[in-house]
Formats: C-alpha cells, structure tokens, sequence
C-alpha cells in the first residue's frame, strides 16, 4: 500500500488554471491518483491559499460558488487540522530549515498526519526533511 501524500496548494490551483495546459494536465491526473486512492491529504491553510488564490489571482478566476464547491469537494479528503503541537513544530522546521513560515508549516502538516511526501511545486524536488520526502509532479512521470 502506498503512504499519505500531503499536496500542497500550487498542484490543486493548476487543475483549475488553463494559463499552462501542460501542468493543468499533469495537476488533473496527480489529483485523480490521489482521490482513487484515496491517500492524498490536505490541511485548512492548502483549502484556504487554494480558494484566495483561485477565486482572485487566475487570470480566470472561479466564481465564489464553484470554488467553494471545489474546497467542499476536497474535505473528503484526509484534513490535517493544526494545533498547538503543529505550531511548535512549524517553528522548529523554519528554523532548522531556514524555509518560509507557510513552507515550514506545510512540512509540520505533512509530518504530523504521516505522510511519507509531499507533492509541490515550490519547495526543493528531492529533498528529505524528516522523513518527508518532496517531490514536483512535475518533474516526475507517473506520481
């Protein structure tokens, strides 16, 4: 059985986003294996950057009615809620790390639920940060 992926906010905008067609495609299918699977997991700040992001920053945005729709859809999902816990350890990884507070608080989201990685964009491809490994689906084939 494969282990709990975390996604970060970036792959769930790219399935919404026609700007690149390309990483639209590859979104649509990361998320696709993850729903079958069942083994994708979500935290409140992803859902919250993912309706902000959406609804006001794609060239074209959703209407608050279908992104709202998209984010009740997504807590089917496994949700990681944050804690006192989850903070204390977003403040150990930014500064054991040296990444943004919200990068550092998506690796505690991860680590906290048990995911073994991460699939984003944004943060270094490869990388191992506690047993979390993180991969850019759009360096990978497959997923």
């Amino acid at each position: 059985m494969r282990g709990k992926i975390f996604v970060d906010t970036n792959i769930l905008v790219y399935c919404f986003d026609s700007a690149d067609p390309t990483k639209k495609k590859r979104a649509n299918q990361v998320v696709e294996q993850l729903w079958e699977g069942s083994n994708g997991v979500l935290s409140l700040q992803v859902l919250k950057e993912f309706f902000v992001t959406v609804t006001g920053k794609l060239a074209t945005k959703m209407t608050f009615r279908d992104a709202r729709a998209a984010v009740l859809d997504l807590l089917s999902w496994d949700i990681f809620y944050e804690n006192r816990a989850s903070l204390e350890k977003t403040f150990e990884i930014f500064q054991r790390h040296h990444l943004s507070f919200w990068d550092a608080n998506i690796l505690s989201s991860a680590i906290l639920s048990g995911c073994d990685r991460i699939y984003s964009e944004d943060l270094q491809h490869s990388r191992t940060i506690e047993d979390v490994k993180i991969l850019n689906p759009f360096l990978i084939n497959g997923g």
